[in-house]
């Protein structure tokens, strides 16, 4: 979220005002980076799973491209059938883009807790995506090396590490 952002409103039941990140889950909200859960929830505290991390990631770089997506060149993961409807489509972009891939026997294991390793492998290349990916129109946002803005809410400069999961007291633990 830009460091001026203030959010219209409180988007989650289950995200309160005043936490560290309570201004970047509405700002993704808002944006349609995020959606939630049915039952109104946003999780703040929960694992993201590989498939769900494909969604944010999806619908970041829509929002950024005016929803230009990969060709889809038909590749289908061995398990295919255990990818939830709801994620199928953003996860074989991010497999088109070269951010996810199977593990050693080829599967994509959706439901799996994406480790922290991945995520910065993903957030990694993800960034590279965006910087090679230029908006189509003026009133999208400048891609500045959006990597993670949980803590900042600061573009990150050329080469600085990512903050991944930060501390509520502001720290990144090691």
């Amino acid at each position: 979220a830009p460091e001026d952002y203030t959010p219209a409103e409180l988007t989650f039941r289950d995200v309160p005002a005043g936490k560290w990140y309570t201004n970047a889950v509405a700002w993704a909200s808002e944006m349609g980076v995020v959606a939630g859960y049915e039952d109104g929830n946003f999780r703040p505290g929960a694992n993201i799973t590989r498939e769900e991390m494909c969604v944010v990631l999806n619908n970041y770089m829509q929002s950024i491209t005016g929803g230009t997506a990969p060709q889809d060149e038909g590749f289908r993961f061995p398990d295919d059938s255990r990818i939830s409807s709801w994620a199928k489509e953003a996860v074989y972009n991010a497999y088109q883009l070269g951010l996810v891939s199977g593990d050693e026997k080829g599967l994509f294991n959706p439901g799996d807790n994406t480790q922290r390793c991945q995520a910065a492998t993903v957030f990694t290349k993800y960034v590279a995506v965006l910087e090679a990916s230029p908006p189509e129109s003026s009133h999208r946002p400048k891609r500045q090396h959006f990597a993670i803005l949980w803590t900042t809410g600061k573009p990150l400069p050329r080469g600085a590490a990512f903050p991944l999961f930060p501390k509520e007291n502001g720290e990144t633990p090691r």
